[in-house]
């Protein structure tokens, strides 16, 4: 099948999924959270979140078709500003 690099562009950012990625016969969905620390980054992925996340994936897969036979999986990164930094 081939890919069409439109289908796969990052997400507004406002909300929603950020990110889809394909690898092999997998689609991945990714939810980016920036929080100011690791636990509120953690509980910002609220089940009304997955669930408004699923919601997105159905209809980013209706306008898609040809990646209803990929294996879906739903991926979550969480990051904390500056939490790398070494002063």
């Amino acid at each position: 099948m081939r890919i069409n690099p439109n289908d796969l562009t990052n997400g507004s950012g406002a909300a929603g999924i950020e990110n889809r990625g394909r690898r092999a016969e997998n689609l991945a969905m990714v939810e980016v959270k920036v929080r100011a620390s690791a636990e509120d980054a953690t509980f910002a992925v609220t089940r009304h979140q997955q669930h408004r996340t699923a919601r997105e994936a159905e209809h980013f897969l209706s306008t898609a078709p040809g990646y209803t036979v990929f294996q879906l999986r739903f991926n979550a990164i969480l990051a904390v500003p500056d939490a790398w930094r070494i002063d």
